[in-house]
């Protein structure tokens, strides 16, 4: 009788001790939009989802839901995972779940680091679903280098990524395609198959014509703008985002340095110069 007292004070004392895991999810989308896993299977709903599954099996509390959408894995100054790391020193939450490793990076210097050293060391239960990792449960060589091994993988996966992208944005500059996402005023985005080709904007071509018409009359920067905020026109930014083509009492106004950017755009002559500030 006396051991199988002690058999269950000691069961009870191992329940007592068990630590309460309150956990984060984390999730994340790339901003590289060839990447097939933005299709359904990788969708934010589905990683969610393959989380809170491992987690009512686990009996693991979920305490937030951290996403951060069209970021590169490469980069993790990301704002979702900063809170995540700030509730984590905040000790609010001490168990990071994700549906795979390259949700949380594609860097693997630095994914060693948070799993090897910085987890670790705040106290932190970090499972990756897909790749059947739970550090509670996993301690042996064998699946740490296959975690090693995978995040050198989508490391390498993400400059592939990263390099084809530019490679492709290079092609379509130099086939005379548009590669940005606002065109120059008096202008608008006709999408095909092949890429962007800037078409003129017939709603606003009188504006730019009237633009460059007081320049040749002899009229400044500076008189042009006063000119244009006179007859109410918006300015370039409104009417992109607006579609309105005059001027509300809230909008900004036209200056002398929208007005210079304007004339001295090669765009209006029929040369498209891209990609000038960065190296592609």
């Amino acid at each position: 009788m006396a051991r199988t007292s002690k058999r269950y004070i000691e069961k009870k004392n191992e329940k007592t001790e068990r630590k309460v895991f309150k956990a984060g999810i984390y999730t994340r989308l790339s901003n590289e939009r060839t990447e097939e896993w933005r299709e359904k299977s990788y969708s934010i709903e589905t990683q969610i989802l393959s989380c809170k599954e491992y987690a009512l099996k686990e009996n693991i509390d979920v305490l937030e839901v951290y996403t951060d959408y069209e970021y590169s894995g490469t980069n993790f100054e990301r704002p979702s995972f900063q809170n995540m790391m700030q509730d984590i020193r905040d000790r609010r939450i001490n168990c990071i779940i994700i549906r795979d490793l390259s949700r949380l990076g594609r860097e693997y210097l630095e994914m060693g680091r948070l799993i090897d050293k910085v987890f670790p060391f705040l106290g932190v239960r970090f499972i990756s679903v897909n790749d059947k990792l739970d550090t509670v449960k996993e301690t042996d060589s064998k699946k740490s280098f296959e975690v090693t091994l995978k995040n050198i993988i989508n490391d390498m996966y993400a400059k592939d990524i990263s390099v084809k992208i530019k490679t492709s944005k290079h092609n379509r500059a130099r086939n005379g395609y548009f590669i940005g996402s606002v065109p120059p005023y008096g202008y608008k985005i006709k999408k095909s198959k092949e890429g962007q080709q800037l078409v003129i904007d017939e709603n606003v071509r009188f504006i730019v014509e009237e633009m460059f018409d007081l320049t040749l009359q002899g009229k400044s920067q500076y008189e042009v703008a006063k000119h244009f905020n006179e007859k109410g026109y918006a300015p370039g930014m409104v009417y992109y985002k607006t579609g309105r083509i005059y001027r509300e009492d809230d909008d900004p106004e036209w200056n002398k340095g929208t007005i210079s950017k304007m004339l001295t755009n090669p765009a209006y002559t029929g040369t498209l110069v891209q990609g000038v500030s960065n190296k592609i």
